[in-house]
């Protein structure tokens, strides 16, 4: 076997290429990841430029799409006819479970250009999906439940504590996440929380200061997204109303009413969507919306509105429309936790005053995708992200990823 060439480079040489390496997140992070030696030189280059490196790789970032995961599901059963009509399952698809998995990404930069390598995925006949901050959660459908913390760039992995020991019986029962979300990245602190929710239940806990799960119930109509802002989690309900959990008191508490939606959107209008996500120091409501009336494309988004909370007494929902983004573009995806950006610092590479939607869980062959961008200028979508979503089987968890060390 040839000699690894990359161990025997002077180490200032390796320090010299890393720092140009600087102005590209992406390019720094796979340096970092080629052997012990150049991480050594990344983290001395970070180190000694705290501030300048930091600024520069933790803004104009370009935001990527992780495409769609194989769900590794028991294909549908066959119906055999003759002689005797009787069901045929077929066995389960090998797959190499613990193996390295490609991951694709589609980038904004560029021309439509794929990013495709290896991330080591845990051991799982099914797994969910979510990504939040940079990092991805990845639940594993073992023979338990194992949680960790996985970065898609650099290959991180944490392992969080195990739900079903943390957690009642009563709580994991019928367990389906939801949502997800993270107070800040784990690669900027250790003092950081995850937040899930199913149901009408909440788990989180702090990792990196070793604490184990908690839970809380919230017996209203249900949560359809969370979001961290200002040092609290909040979450949109079904009916549109806002509450806060308070992680120190452990509780819930309403601070937005809820939508009066046939004053605001009219008749034969539903909401399809809701989501939370905060833009330019300010916490938005997304609404997608959907008509009643049947049509070819019934179901599909066919609309969006965009609110501020109201907060105060003084503000209601009738008076807390936001009609632009300015400059601002937002991402939003069923599986991620939502994010804003300013278009200007990314070259044109992202369209201003625009939301880029991914409105499913999961994809089906030969179904519509309920995906795309929304101009809140003129109203209307553009579906830009079809091309790269024909797969023959079932496939879900794709979501916007906001890149970060």
């Amino acid at each position: 076997m040839a000699p690894n060439w990359s161990y025997d480079l002077p180490e200032e040489l390796i320090i010299s290429v890393a720092k140009r390496l600087t102005d590209s997140l992406q390019d720094f992070i796979f340096f970092g990841a080629v052997c012990k030696s150049w991480r050594s030189a990344a983290t001395e280059v970070k180190e000694k430029n705290p501030n300048n490196i930091a600024l520069r790789l933790l803004t104009h970032q370009v935001p990527l799409l992780l495409l769609p995961l194989s769900c590794w599901q028991r294909p549908p059963p066959i119906l055999v006819s003759n002689p005797v009509p009787k069901i045929i399952r077929p066995p389960p698809k090998e797959k190499s479970e613990g193996l390295n998995e490609a991951v694709e990404f589609y980038s904004l930069k560029g021309k439509g250009n794929k990013i495709s390598y290896k991330l080591n995925l845990p051991k799982a006949r099914m797994r969910i999906c979510f990504s939040s901050f940079g990092w991805l959660v990845i639940v594993s459908k073992t023979e338990g439940c194992e949680w960790s913390l996985v970065h898609p760039l650099n290959h991180a992995k944490i392992e969080l504590p195990d739900v079903q020991r943390s957690l009642p019986r009563s709580v994991v029962s019928g367990f389906r996440v939801g949502k997800f979300a993270l107070s800040s990245s784990p690669s900027w602190t250790s003092d950081y929380i995850v937040m899930f929710q199913s149901g009408h239940r909440f788990g989180f806990c702090r990792p990196g200061l070793g604490e184990k799960w908690k839970y809380k119930v919230s017996w209203g109509d249900l949560v359809t997204d969370l979001s961290y802002y200002k040092g609290q989690f909040y979450f949109v309900h079904l009916s549109s109303r806002i509450s806060v959990f308070d992680i120190d008191k452990e509780e819930i508490r309403l601070v937005a009413p809820e939508f009066p939606k046939e004053q605001l959107l009219g008749p034969n209008v539903l909401i399809k969507e809701h989501y939370l996500v905060e833009s330019a120091g300010v916490l938005l409501v997304v609404l997608f919306t959907t008509t009643t009336t049947k049509c070819k494309d019934q179901g599909l988004t066919f609309g969006c509105r965009v609110f501020e909370v109201p907060f105060t007494n003084s503000k209601s929902w009738s008076d807390s429309e936001v009609r632009s983004l300015g400059n601002r573009t937002i991402f939003l995806s069923k599986c991620s936790s939502s994010f804003s950006i300013e278009a200007s610092d990314y070259s044109g590479l992202c369209k201003a005053n625009s939301i880029y939607f991914m409105n499913n869980k999961v994809v089906l062959p030969r179904q519509s995708r309920d995906m795309g961008v929304f101009n809140m200028k003129d109203g209307t979508i553009t579906r830009d992200f079809d091309k790269f979503f024909d797969y023959e089987e079932l496939r879900g968890f794709h979501s916007w990823i906001q890149p970060s060390l």
